[in-house]
């Protein structure tokens, strides 16, 4: 009988075994094929697995399809450039939502167009602006300086701009969300009225939905900034403005890990090891949060959550289950009313499983540690 090989080497007591693919064990099985490609292209090389992106992609699209609503799924390009997923995403019948020049001219080469693609970059340049519009892309617009840019361009060119307004500052449990992008959500419909539109200061601009990208990963948040955006967009329709679309953005959770007892192990283990002021468990003994001050531990756990019992597809539904407490109306429900489309712009979640990278060791050297 073939003996199993072992592919991981690190802490043996106290590691994290990550998930790994079925198709993975094939290639590491396969050592001949892995010096072959190392040969060929050199080191590293990235392997990408397109049948569990597209897998990944349906099971986002049944989420949706399961509450019967209007959606459209936007591969956050940033996560991975690999052009062979922004063809791949087209294929599938997704979007792709692009930061950069670049990545929305080799997206446009590739087959994408205005319904497909849209354009979040946090720095817009005159240049990506001039190139969405004159091809039809929604290009969302995080603070004044962006509307005058963007109608000042789409004024030069003789044309209208597709555009969102990314909102922030969203009430949550009585805490008001932190972010550097976005109008305020207090102000951002009087703003929206006060300047958008025909015979007013953009009127070359087409406000086509509403956005919100949070940082951290709370379900509650999220659900929350959607309920309220549906309120916006509802009070929005009745001035005028047909709002056809709600972006929530990214910041899907994912899980990387085989054990949620090995994490917390992990966790309980570390502080632990701060406290006794050893260096057993991470590279010169990080404490990756965690710190000792006046001889009391202080600090929390400083990382990605590499374990999480809820994650993508759960992710998503427990936002569009969320009641409006004001209502008594779940998301899903107030999206259909309002006949408005759910659109989401996920990257790491989409590509979970899809691909590795295999490296050959160039050298082995000591530090001063010995180590």
């Amino acid at each position: 009988m073939k003996e199993k090989m072992n592919y991981c080497q690190g802490n043996a007591d106290c590691g994290l075994n990550p998930l790994t693919s079925p198709w993975m064990h094939r290639l590491f099985e396969n050592q001949e094929t892995v010096q072959e490609l190392i040969e060929k292209h050199g080191s590293p090389i990235n392997i990408h697995h397109m049948p569990t992106f597209r897998h990944t992609i349906e099971s986002f699209k049944n989420v949706f399809n399961a509450y019967g609503l209007k959606y459209q799924i936007f591969y956050a390009r940033k996560a991975n450039k690999c052009k062979s997923l922004v063809k791949q995403a087209l294929a599938s019948g997704i979007g792709v939502d692009t930061a950069s020049y670049n990545e929305l001219k080799q997206s446009l080469d590739l087959g994408g167009y205005g319904e497909t693609l849209v354009l979040t970059a946090a720095i817009k340049t005159d240049e990506q602006i001039a190139l969405a519009i004159r091809n039809e892309v929604p290009i969302i617009l995080d603070n004044p300086d962006e509307c005058v840019q963007t109608n000042t361009i789409a004024t030069h060119m003789g044309e209208i701009a597709k555009v969102g307004i990314r909102i922030s500052g969203f009430l949550v449990e009585g805490e008001k969300l932190y972010s550097r992008f976005g109008f305020d959500v207090v102000k951002v419909k009087n703003y929206i009225t006060s300047h958008l539109g025909s015979g007013k200061a953009y009127d070359n601009l087409s406000l086509v939905g509403l956005h919100f990208h949070l940082d951290g990963y709370s379900t509650l948040q999220r659900a929350k900034a959607l309920s309220d955006c549906i309120g916006i967009a509802r009070c929005l329709k009745d001035k005028g403005y047909p709002i056809q679309f709600i972006d929530i953005g990214g910041g899907i959770l994912m899980n990387y890990l085989e054990s949620e007892k090995q994490w917390k192990e992990f966790d309980l283990n570390l502080r632990t090891d701060v406290k006794g002021n050893k260096a057993n468990l991470t590279f010169n003994g990080q404490g990756l949060g965690y710190s000792m001050v006046d001889g009391k531990l202080q600090g929390q756990l400083n990382t990605f959550p590499y374990y999480n019992q809820l994650h993508g597809e759960n992710f998503l539904r427990e936002i569009l289950d969320y009641n409006d407490p004001d209502t008594l109306k779940p998301n899903a429900k107030k999206l259909i009313e309002e006949q408005l489309e759910i659109r989401i712009e996920p990257g790491r979640s989409l590509l979970n499983q899809t691909g590795m990278t295999i490296a050959k060791v160039a050298h082995r050297k000591q530090d001063s540690k010995g180590q």
